[in-house]
């Protein structure tokens, strides 16, 4: 507390607001009231400070600046009010991205030739993201009598996740032609004597083969063998609870950073044209920079929040998109950050639309330790937000309150989320309801246009306790889908 108040007491004497170092914010609105400050004032210079998030390596003294991506003021375009407009994201995106400029979609058709691969792959948000890219931008072009001859493509050929009932989804979503494979951890030939706690990934062999639990085994280079023209995208989300706030941070000498290493060596040896990195906002942006050096990689990275796209969810995340040189080429020089811009759109979303379509075991009863909590959270004060918030996180206590943000999105969700209940509504997120609020479709008419298979068919192959890890684990498709349309938009196979 007394650094956050000295920390505001300088910003008084100074004309500049202070810039968050690592990860610090501004202090809460709690201490306004101790210093003399207003809420509004507070408030906006911890929208500045989260803008303006500096990455420092202690090691070499290094600074990246991460820019996180904002809506326009003056942005014409409306998110999604109900959770059927967001099923469409994808269709609305690419309609406002052709209204702006006609040309832009057919050109991206002509060269929307992919091949995908991804690694940590979870509920398959990448390909599901891929799919209703593909279908938005398929509509577009029809319109077109000019442009009907265009075929864009995308082939889905390998996913990777460690999770048994994952690879189920996975094989679900994708079909038999895919391969799903295990552990990454089993790629390297071995790792006797690597030491994958360090920044930059050591020299690894990979083995020829690997286990494939679609085809037997399959080879790792399987998705190498693409025509000249095709770009082939590799999406990967590491494991995030070294660089998370909510574990105890122990970047790259946690255990738990290996597969992020094996994972980042494997692309160096292998080359993809385009590498898409998710990691949690805390993540230093300065290890992609070490080991995807300049001369050879182009690193384009910014932190998307579902918000910016109209979806009511606080769910910020470090997106990075790393071209290969030799191989691709961008049509634009602008940043990362400024070309999300003409994706984003106003949210008028609340976290209210969840619950519309609840099903039974959204109704379930209260467990004592849940009852036990909720009665801690009505002891706070009724200045307190988490007092006027009307979602609560009952999984978590009074030391570490967690509920609906100030402009009413849902909190971050994490592999312990079985318990956001609406204390107005008298009602939980259900597991179903929680894969809906990341993103991925339940309604049986888009899934059908989108070619995939609706989240009540997977849901059948995972229990309850699987689904809500999975939904922690996940990426948010919208926000995935949006990488996806700057790399449609703006990279070029050479």
């Amino acid at each position: 507390l007394r650094r956050q108040r000295q920390m505001c007491i300088r910003d008084s004497h100074n004309s500049t607001p202070p810039i968050a170092h690592g990860g610090g914010a501004v202090a809460p609105l709690r201490t306004a009231a101790l210093i003399g400050f207003s809420s509004q004032r507070l408030l906006a210079l911890r929208r500045l400070c989260q803008s303006q998030r500096v990455c420092t390596t202690p090691a070499t003294g290094k600074t990246k600046r991460v820019q996180r991506v904002k809506v326009p003021y003056a942005s014409p375009f409306t998110g999604p009010q109900t959770l059927r407009e967001g099923a469409s994201w994808a269709d609305c995106t690419v309609s406002q991205v052709d209204i702006a400029d006609t040309k832009v979609i057919p050109d991206a058709a002509a060269n929307m030739k992919w091949v995908m691969t991804s690694s940590f792959s979870g509920t398959g948000a990448a390909e599901v993201a891929s799919h209703c890219v593909l279908k938005a931008v398929r509509g577009v072009i029809a319109k077109s009598p000019r442009h009907r001859a265009l075929r864009p493509s995308i082939s889905c050929r390998r996913a990777c996740d460690i999770a048994t009932h994952t690879r189920k989804v996975l094989t679900h979503i994708l079909g038999q032609h895919a391969c799903i494979l295990g552990d990454i951890m089993e790629w390297p030939e071995t790792l006797e004597g690597a030491d994958l706690q360090q920044r930059v990934a050591p020299k690894l062999r990979f083995k020829k083969r690997v286990k494939c639990h679609t085809h037997g085994h399959c080879s790792l280079l399987s998705a190498m063998n693409i025509d000249n023209g095709t770009l082939h995208i590799e999406v990967g989300g590491p494991p995030c609870p070294p660089w998370s706030r909510m574990g105890k941070r122990r970047r790259e000498g946690d255990k738990r950073h290996c597969p992020h290493q094996v994972w980042v060596e494997y692309n160096r040896q292998h080359r993809p044209h385009c590498i898409i990195l998710e990691e949690v906002d805390s993540y230093n942006i300065q290890v992609v920079f070490d080991n995807f050096p300049s001369s050879e990689w182009e690193v384009r990275a910014c932190i998307i929040d579902p918000r910016v796209l109209g979806f009511a969810m606080s769910r910020p995340r470090l997106y990075a998109i790393i071209t290969l040189r030799a191989a691709t080429s961008w049509n634009s020089t602008a940043p990362l950050h400024m070309l999300m811009q003409k994706l984003t759109a106003q949210r008028v979303m609340k976290a209210d639309v969840f619950w519309d379509d609840a099903d039974s075991a959204a109704s379930r009863p209260l467990t004592d330790g849940e009852q036990y909590r909720m009665a801690e959270y009505e002891t706070f004060p009724l200045h307190y937000r988490i007092a006027q918030a009307p979602v609560w996180d009952l999984a978590q206590g009074k030391k570490r309150p967690r509920g609906s943000c100030v402009d009413g999105a849902l909190p971050c969700l994490t592999t312990h989320c079985g318990s956001i209940y609406h204390r107005h509504k008298k009602m939980f997120l259900s597991p179903m309801m929680l894969m809906r609020a990341m993103g991925h479709i339940s309604d049986r008419h888009c899934t059908d246009a989108a070619g995939l298979p609706p989240m009540s068919d997977i849901a059948t192959h995972c229990s309850s306790a699987q689904m809500l890890q999975m939904t922690g684990n996940s990426m948010h498709v919208p926000c995935i889908g949006a990488c996806l349309m700057i790399v449609a938009l703006h990279v070029r196979r050479r």
